[in-house]
């Protein structure tokens, strides 16, 4: 079962999901343009907010995505819990071979100062990634080693989700039910620039005070990834600092969170 755009001007789709059976259709104009995304250099901005009752807080950035061995994201936090406020500055950084991250918040504690700053090796989250993939139901990669667009299509199908195109306003519209604390179920919708497929906002409601909202601005698909400029993935610290390598940590952590038992194992690299 695959995903299909509901089209027109003004559409509405009555039925909770929009599908077909047809096993052999061409993916979705949405699934191609997803697929196609992830192979494309692009950035945008983004602001949201967050509510749980009395409590909540935002959060705001940038995020610059060049390939999957090149992006940055600069992220604000702040967040309030009763009469506690806690706010952070997060930076990461890819650069082809190592992803570097720092997190700036005076709540940090003295003790795990020298793990607010550090180094991972992108081989780790290739690692990852294979053995999710393996344990997927469907093919994420087609044969060329793209993002398969069919399997787009099948997961927003599995979801439930109501796709809606409104050509007028150049956008598409994702919604699906969610859990919430009320007797009516809550609601998430998210919204796709209709031409480059840049998210423009989502929306979560999940009643009883509940919910969050993020919108998204400044989005941008460049042809070229040099196009960010030479220093866009270089990471950058006061002279001094040193930054930690939790390669090892993280593959331990992956260790034991694998399934212990019969299989293949593979063995991870130290």
């Amino acid at each position: 079962t695959t995903a299909q755009e509901c089209s027109g001007c003004k559409s509405s789709c009555d039925s909770a999901t929009v599908a077909t059976t047809v096993s052999q259709d061409e993916p979705s104009a949405l699934a191609k343009g997803l697929a196609a995304l992830a192979k494309k250099p692009f950035s945008f901005d983004m602001k949201m907010s967050i509510k749980d009752g009395e409590n909540g807080g935002t959060v705001d950035g940038k995020v610059a995505f060049g390939d999957s061995k090149h992006f940055a994201m600069n992220i604000n936090v702040a967040m309030k819990e009763g009469e506690t406020s806690q706010n952070a500055k997060i930076r990461l950084v890819a650069d082809g071979t190592w992803l570097y991250y720092h997190l700036d918040s005076p709540e940090f504690p003295d003790e795990m100062a020298a793990m607010s700053i550090g180094k991972v090796k992108l081989s780790v989250f290739d690692q990852m990634a294979q053995g999710a993939m393996a344990q997927s139901p469907l093919p994420i990669l087609d044969e060329k080693g793209n993002i398969n667009a069919s399997t787009i299509d099948k997961a927003l199908s599995q979801a439930g989700l109501k796709i809606t195109r409104d050509d007028e306003k150049g956008i598409v519209n994702l919604s699906m039910d969610v859990p919430s604390d009320g007797e009516t179920p809550g609601k998430m919708t998210v919204t796709l620039n209709g031409k480059n497929y840049l998210p423009k906002s989502i929306k979560v409601n999940a009643g009883e005070g509940q919910g969050m909202t993020a919108t998204f601005s400044n989005g941008k698909v460049l042809k070229e990834m040099k196009e960010f400029g030479e220093g866009a993935w270089k990471f950058t610290v006061p002279e001094g600092t040193i930054i930690n390598d939790m390669t090892a940590m993280l593959q331990m952590a992956m260790a034991q969170m694998m399934p212990q038992g019969g299989g293949d194992e593979e063995e991870l690299e130290f």
